[in-house]
């Protein structure tokens, strides 16, 4: 009797010791599997790596956690290829490639992001208007670059104020903006916009344009991440820019000085440091006998003489000596 109480008790031990060992592996199984899947993503190869271990528990529930937290990093990873990709072609970039670089950059941001419409805008100082510069447009999708010519920001005070603080607008429904943005509701509404990021783009502390993107056929819950990207790309575009918005800046300076001087009484010429004309105004030419078209480029010497008045001999040039 006492043998088979022993026999017995040994038979239960061992199928639970069966049990324990298959409960222990249905646990530790999937738990290797998601290790085997983070030791991979660790070590750079996460592409296509997912935990498909078909569970609804505690485990099934960490396996969807994990492949969650994949696919952003995936996506973040690709996002850093990109940038670092259209920020290749921008090193050592010539004057004349600018225009079609940033088009293909536009490209590759809207067919990344989902959006229908990628853009450039940039702003007038002189003007005080805006417009699109330059713009990508999905399939089916219609330009804006002509129609947006020539806005004044005067007309979208709520998106003035916001772009001057620097911040980005990013509305994920035009039809929920507040009642102070009424202007641009209206005006994106008529172009059937459903959803709307602007990036703002700064040069010395001012506004200089922005980098945007539209959603047409349907609204777009804009990520934090594209947002982002945007605002990346917008400082990479802004530094290629900034050679541009520097000669304009000195074309407006420029021509300010020109209509200073011509609105003198005196005669006025302005010599580069070679001592070459470079600007005579009206009294200027009546005094020299020299118009500016055919005075600016020659040596100042060419253009006046200098004498003593008592001794009527010519005085060295102080420009040019």
């Amino acid at each position: 009797m006492r043998t088979y109480l022993l026999g017995g008790g040994l038979a239960v031990l061992i199928v639970m010791a069966m049990a324990l060992m298959v409960l222990a592996r249905r646990l530790t199984a999937p738990l290797d599997a998601l290790a085997n899947e983070a030791e991979r993503v660790g070590q750079g190869d996460g592409r296509g790596v997912m935990a498909n271990l078909g569970r609804k528990d505690e485990i099934g529930t960490l396996s969807l956690a994990f492949n969650r937290m994949t696919r952003q990093l995936n996506r973040r990873i690709e996002q850093e290829q990109l940038v670092a990709e259209i920020s290749r072609r921008f090193i050592h970039l010539s004057e004349e490639k600018v225009d079609a670089t940033i088009q293909v950059a536009l490209e590759q941001i809207g067919s990344y992001t989902g959006a229908d419409r990628c853009y450039v805008g940039e702003l007038s100082l002189a003007s005080n208007l805006v417009g699109n510069t330059h713009e990508w447009c999905g399939p089916g999708v219609a330009s804006q670059t002509t129609h947006i010519k020539g806005l004044s920001l005067n007309d979208i005070p709520w998106f003035t104020k916001h772009m001057a603080t620097g911040d980005p607008i990013v509305v994920q429904q035009v039809a929920d903006l507040p009642p102070d943005a009424a202007a641009e509701k209206a005006l994106w509404q008529s172009r059937r916009i459903f959803s709307v990021v602007r990036v703002p783009m700064t040069y010395g502390g001012e506004l200089r344009g922005f980098v945007g993107l539209d959603a047409i056929h349907q609204a777009q819950p804009w990520s934090q991440q594209v947002v982002l990207l945007l605002s990346r790309i917008a400082e990479l575009f802004c530094n290629t820019l900034e050679r541009r918005w520097y000669q304009q800046s000195l074309a407006s300076e420029k021509e300010r000085l020109s209509v200073t001087l011509q609105s003198i009484a005196d005669g006025v010429i302005t010599t580069d440091e070679k001592g070459c004309v470079v600007l005579i105004n009206r009294v200027g030419e009546q005094l020299t006998g020299w118009v500016s078209q055919d005075a600016v480029g020659q040596s100042i010497d060419a253009i006046i003489s200098i004498i003593d008045e008592d001794t009527r001999e010519p005085f060295s040039n102080p420009i040019t000596s």
